[in-house]
């Protein structure tokens, strides 16, 4: 199936990806200002400040990065964690390290800290494999605004590789995603009502959410889209 074929390159490209921005009109807004915005709710103020973070932060030393998130910074140890986790910044690639990077990052409240731990718990890296957790953590992350998040748990609902697949709660996480601006849930949503994953198959929606998927700059969206167009 189309949909199962298209899900292997999107695991590939965005599993453990840096926070996606859809805030451009926050680039000027100063850290301190964006964090006050994040702490009360501004989905799009939180987006904003891990990107500026992981800006700033990649100019420093490794050693000050540590230094903050031993201070009790979430998300340095999610910096931390992602530095072990591809191996860089003068560092080794380790797993483990990774994970009680995150894992400190979860304990102080960090969002993304709750999404890649939980992206390690799903495939047993670093970690025990533990899908139950994953889904759990991911879960916490999807309900404090993570658009990524909401997309994750749709994936791991939309097939069996987990054991857990059920096509009603995947569309559920899609929408969600797709709310929060993400292209690569409009584009699951058109697949589920093409192909009837879990909804009355509908081509004219198929289409729609396929548009906006190419409306939001993702390629695959416009030619699922001219395809479907053609039939």
């Amino acid at each position: 199936m189309k949909l199962f074929k298209y899900s292997l390159l999107l695991f590939v490209g965005i599993f453990f990806a840096s926070p996606k921005v859809f805030a451009d009109n926050l680039d000027n807004v100063p850290l301190a200002t964006l964090k006050q915005r994040m702490n009360h709710g501004d989905k799009d103020a939180m987006i904003k400040y891990y990107e500026k973070r992981f800006t700033v932060d990649g100019e420093k030393p490794l050693s000050e990065v540590e230094e903050m998130a031993n201070r009790g910074d979430g998300v340095a140890d999610a910096e931390l964690g992602i530095a072990y986790l591809h191996g860089g910044r003068g560092i080794p690639q380790d797993l483990t390290k990774a994970s009680e990077w995150f894992q400190k990052g979860v304990e102080v409240g960090d969002n993304y800290s709750l999404v890649n731990l939980g992206l390690l718990y799903l495939d047993g890296k670093g970690v025990t494999q533990d899908v139950s957790k994953a889904i759990e953590l991911l879960t916490k992350a999807a309900n404090n605004g993570v658009p990524i998040a909401n997309l994750h748990l749709g994936l791991i609902y939309a097939f069996d590789k987990y054991g857990v697949q059920d096509y009603f709660k995947s569309n559920q996480w899609f929408e969600k995603a797709a709310k929060l601006g993400m292209p690569e849930a409009m584009l699951f949503l058109g697949m589920a009502y093409e192909n009837g994953n879990g909804v009355v198959q509908d081509k004219a929606k198929a289409k729609e959410y396929y548009k906006q998927a190419c409306s939001n700059k993702l390629q695959k969206g416009c030619s699922l889209y001219s395809e479907l167009n053609d039939q």
